[in-house]
């Protein structure tokens, strides 16, 4: 028996379900799920003035922190993180800042790093 391979492009952004057949023709289901990856994805707004929002996913629930550096590298503020997995979204206002500038903050998720900068407006 001659088998005819098709391909065809997938976007699994979301679950697949299908059926897998083997040799004998039984049929077993099944699920594919794409990983989900930690992903930073900044802050907006960026340059700001009065509040900004720094949202990002995460594979899995557990703790974290983000901490916010001035330009000399001095920490600013440390905000110990309660995860969720998926999307997270953390609000800041000015007031938790030392003074306007160029701030860097780092992101760290189990054994991930993650860097971003922002503006804070007069």
């Amino acid at each position: 028996v001659e088998l005819e391979r098709k391909t065809q492009d997938v976007n699994l952004s979301s679950k697949l379900n299908g059926e897998v057949y083997s040799m004998d023709l039984s049929i077993s289901n099944l699920v594919l799920q794409p990983k989900q990856e930690e992903v930073l994805l900044t802050n907006y707004p960026n340059p700001w003035h009065e509040e900004t929002k720094i949202s990002f996913t995460a594979e899995k629930s557990g703790n974290g922190f983000l901490i916010f550096y001035d330009l000399n590298g001095r920490i600013e503020y440390k905000l110990k993180l309660s995860v969720e997995q998926g999307l997270n979204q953390y609000s800041f206002d000015r007031s938790v800042f030392g003074s306007t500038g160029v701030k860097t903050f780092k992101l760290f998720l189990e054994d991930q790093i993650h860097l971003g900068k922002m503006v804070l407006i007069e």
